[in-house]
């Protein structure tokens, strides 16, 4: 499946997110976030690299505080190389799950921003659809 260094990071987010909140996850759910994670650690980490590279073209180090930032004066010529990385596809092996399983656990992750990301990317679509067949298909909130 593809998807995008911006959805990398946002879905990548989303699922420690969940991890993050301390909620008893069924064993099943804590496996394929986990699993999902790591792949998504790895394209994220490669995606960073190449930040960094366009942060050290066109920033500047601020000699009192020892921070580097990209200045103002930068910022056009920095925005356009950073919007082309965050638009780069990956082709990404998901580890999915059964929709009506994720589902009965919407509760446990309500409040996980970008929980759309993990409908949209971690789930079995042959379950959508058998579940929209038996007419249980819910619509997900954000």
């Amino acid at each position: 499946m593809t998807i995008t260094n911006e959805n990398v990071e946002k879905l990548r987010q989303a699922l420690y997110g969940i991890i993050g909140t301390g909620a008893q996850l069924p064993i099943w759910l804590h496996y394929a976030i986990s699993k999902n994670i790591s792949r998504l650690d790895s394209l994220w980490k490669i995606k960073e690299k190449s930040r960094m590279t366009l942060v050290d073209m066109y920033s500047v180090k601020d000699e009192k505080t020892g921070k580097t930032h990209v200045p103002p004066e930068n910022l056009e010529k920095f925005r356009a190389p950073y919007d082309e990385l965050m638009a780069q596809p990956n082709e990404v092996d998901f580890h999915k799950v059964n929709y009506g399983r994720l589902e009965n656990e919407v509760k446990t992750l309500a409040g996980v921003p970008n929980m759309h990301l993990v409908f949209e990317y971690m789930v079995d679509e042959e379950s959508v659809a058998s579940t929209a067949e038996n007419g249980n298909l819910h619509a997900v909130k954000e």
